[in-house]
C-alpha cells in the first residue's frame, strides 16, 4: 500500500472516483516532488528556549523559520537552540536565508570564490522578523554544505556556541555536468570563505564543546541553560 501511494517521480497514476447514484469516473494525474517540511520545534520544557531542527534546507526552509520565530516570539527567546545535526545542507543560499533572520541588514555574511572570477559577498537581507541574542548550534559528522555554512557564519560573528561532534567538511558549492550520453559528472566549483576572508576549513568544523554521540546532546545544552 505504501509503495502504491508513494510512486515514482512522473509516473501517471489513474484514480476512480464515485457520485452517489451514478457510474464512476476516473482522473488521471502526474506524480510530482514536493516541498518537504525542514523545521520542527523541539520540546525543550522551558518557555524562554526555543529549539528549531533543521533537517535540510530547501526554498520553504527560511520562512518556516521565521514562522516559528514569529509564534515564539522574538522578546520571549531568551536563547536560541538550531539542531543542524544530520542536516546535509541544500540550496546554497540557505546559509544566507536564515542568517537574514539573525543579522542586520546587509551584514557581511561569507564569500563565494570561483576560480578566475572575482569574489561575490554575500550579505543579509532585510527582514521583518530579527532575533539578536544567544544561540548554541547542535552538530555531528552529518552536518554538511549550507549547513556547515550556517554554523560557521553564526560562530565567526560570535552570535554561537557550538555543541557536538565535528562536522562533515563540505562546505564549498559544486555542479552537475550533463553529457550526451546520459552519464553526469558533479564538480567543485567554488570555494565558500567567511566575510573576512578566512577559508571555511575544508576538514570541517570542530564543535566548541565535544559531546560524544553517545549523549543527548540537547538534554546536555539545556542543563547549561
Amino acid at each position: 500500500v505504501t509503495d502504491l501511494l508513494n510512486p515514482e517521480v512522473g509516473t501517471m497514476t489513474r484514480l476512480t472516483g464515485y457520485h452517489a447514484n451514478s457510474e464512476g469516473f476516473d482522473i488521471e494525474i502526474k506524480s510530482e516532488s514536493y516541498f518537504i517540511e525542514t523545521v520542527e520545534v523541539l520540546p525543550t520544557g522551558r518557555n524562554d528556549v526555543l529549539a528549531v531542527r533543521i533537517t535540510q534546507f530547501n526554498q520553504k526552509t527560511s520562512g518556516d523559520f521565521a514562522e516559528c520565530l514569529a509564534n515564539f516570539g522574538t522578546r520571549n527567546i531568551r536563547h536560541l537552540i538550531l539542531d543542524l545535526r544530520g542536516n546535509q545542507g541544500g540550496p546554497p543560499l540557505a546559509a544566507k536565508e536564515i542568517m537574514g533572520y539573525m543579522s542586520p541588514m546587509n551584514d557581511p555574511l561569507f564569500l563565494v570564490v570561483r576560480k578566475n572570477q572575482r569574489p561575490f559577498l554575500l550579505t543579509a537581507d532585510k527582514e521583518d522578523i530579527t532575533y539578536s541574542g544567544p544561540v548554541s548550534v547542535l552538530v555531528n559528522g552529518s552536518t554538511a554544505s549550507a549547513a556547515e555554512t550556517l554554523t560557521g557564519i553564526l560562530r565567526e560573528k560570535g552570535r554561537a556556541t557550538v555543541y557536538g561532534q565535528q562536522t562533515n567538511g563540505a562546505s564549498y558549492l559544486k555542479s552537475l555536468y550533463d553529457y550526451d550520453d546520459g552519464s553526469s559528472v558533479m564538480l567543485v566549483t567554488s570555494r565558500t570563505f567567511f566575510h573576512n576572508l578566512k577559508v571555511f576549513p575544508p576538514e570541517g568544523l570542530t564543535p566548541d564543546v565535544v559531546i560524544p554521540e553517545d549523549i543527548d546532546t540537547l538534554e546536555q545544552v539545556l542543563s547549561t541553560l
